[in-house]
């Protein structure tokens, strides 16, 4: 049907399925053993393998690596638990290696779009509200997008 630009993703390198939304990155300056990295305050299409206990740079964390949903690339860690104080502010957030990710402007392609009008009543004044559903390819993934409009 059309395209459309969208949010500014970061997708796994190897199979770029979206894994975080730039809007999400906490701090630029992590360092990971190949370099820089990435705090999201959240990740999507990822899962999280086993916590363990591990000694990082600021101390010892509890985390869990995360893998891509699709390919299984491990592409960081969240943090589980913090043990000094100073670090609490990590705890459920997500590092994403620079090396691992990929930034992409993401063109999203409409796929299929509806829309419904309704008949609202507010007091004694008639309303009429639209409402879309778009059904949009998000890389690799299809998504739904509600937007309504109200007059």
């Amino acid at each position: 049907m059309g395209d459309v630009v969208g949010p500014r993703l970061y997708c796994c390198y190897n199979c770029r399925n979206p894994v975080a939304l730039h809007d999400d990155i906490v701090s630029k300056s992590f360092q990971a053993k190949k370099g820089r990295a990435f705090l999201f305050s959240q990740a999507m299409n990822v899962t999280a393998g086993p916590k363990e206990n591990r000694h990082l740079m600021t101390g010892l964390h509890t985390v869990a690596d995360v893998h891509c949903s699709d390919c299984r690339e491990v592409l960081g860690w969240r943090y589980e638990r913090a043990y000094e104080d100073s670090q609490k502010y990590k705890e459920g957030k997500t590092v994403l290696e620079k090396f691992k990710i990929v930034k992409e402007n993401c063109v999203n392609t409409i796929l299929q779009a509806s829309v419904s009008c309704f008949q609202v009543f507010l007091g004694s004044e008639k309303l009429y509200v639209l409402f879309y559903v778009l059904a949009v390819k998000i890389g690799n993934s299809i998504g739904f997008v509600l937007l309504v409009d109200g007059g």
